[in-house]
């Protein structure tokens, strides 16, 4: 049996799919990872061969006003899933995130699993955590990852936001100096599976490739849907979000392909294949 905690957001959906009756999706309202006894009852009664946890609590900016519930979630959480993992014997995947790089920059070429990790900002700080936490259990897998986009009845991602806002704009101003690689919930989730049919353990990157900036990955998502909104290059520092935000936290995935002899998709075939497939 394998459990999918936040079952219900844009990973947890995409792995449901493809799991199928392999898996059992935990949305809020099966399991509240706010309640540590909740979590220890449900595991230690079912005992999960794996436990995928793609729950976490991923409003940056608010997060800032309220770190006590992104680190309840984001790091309280993942400890008790680890606690009773371990009495059970499951594996625990965790996802995180690249904003665990921080303090990173382009002088540094692609970040490694390995790769120094500085998090800025509660969300950053949260999401660490929760990955020193995972590796409590002696079954782990710490899987990072960027930008997620996927398919949900009324999605909140960067994708939907620069499809809904385009149409009404001739002109949009996006970040040009952040750069990352924005990934489908689809090709993460085939990842994750990938890596567990590989019994690989560990930390690994699941990116799309290769990297781009918002800006860029803006135009690519108005070119392919044929639409004529222009976008303007700003700096981080003009579009003034109250959380910080990562400068270069591009990730290297050759590991997880020399792990799973698997390749991962380039930025615009990823994002071809997500709207194709918009509901």
């Amino acid at each position: 049996m394998i459990f999918v905690t936040g079952a219900a957001g844009q990973l947890g959906t995409a792995l449901c799919s493809k799991l199928a009756d392999a898996c059992v999706g935990l949305s809020r309202d099966q399991l509240d990872l706010s309640d540590c006894a909740a979590i220890a009852a449900l595991v230690e009664s079912e005992r999960p061969k794996v436990i995928i946890n793609c729950a976490a609590y991923t409003a940056v900016d608010l997060a800032e006003d309220d770190p006590a519930s992104c680190r309840q979630i984001n790091a309280d959480a993942v400890a008790a899933l680890a606690k009773s993992a371990t009495k059970v014997g499951a594996l625990l995947v965790q996802i995180s995130t690249d904003y665990v790089f921080g303090g990173s920059t382009i002088a540094d070429g692609p970040n490694h699993e390995d790769s120094p990790l500085e998090a800025q900002g509660v969300y950053a700080q949260t999401k660490l955590a929760g990955e020193q936490h995972a590796q409590t259990c002696p079954d782990h897998l710490v899987v990072r990852t960027c930008g997620i986009y996927g398919h949900l009845p009324q999605p909140k991602n960067f994708v939907e936001t620069m499809l809904r806002i385009g149409v009404d704009r001739e002109e949009l101003s996006v970040v040009d100096d952040q750069h990352c690689n924005p990934t489908s919930a689809s090709t993460i989730a085939d990842a994750v599976i990938a890596l567990i049919d590989a019994k690989a353990r560990g930390v690994f990157h699941v990116a799309a490739s290769p990297p781009t900036t918002w800006c860029q990955f803006a135009r690519e998502i108005f070119k392919q849907s044929d639409m004529v909104t222009r976008v303007v290059p700003i700096t981080t520092e003009q579009f003034g979000a109250k959380a910080a935000r990562p400068r270069h936290s591009v990730l290297d995935t050759s590991k997880y392909t020399r792990v799973t002899g698997k390749s991962l998709p380039t930025i615009a075939d990823d994002l071809a294949i997500y709207l194709a497939t918009r509901a």
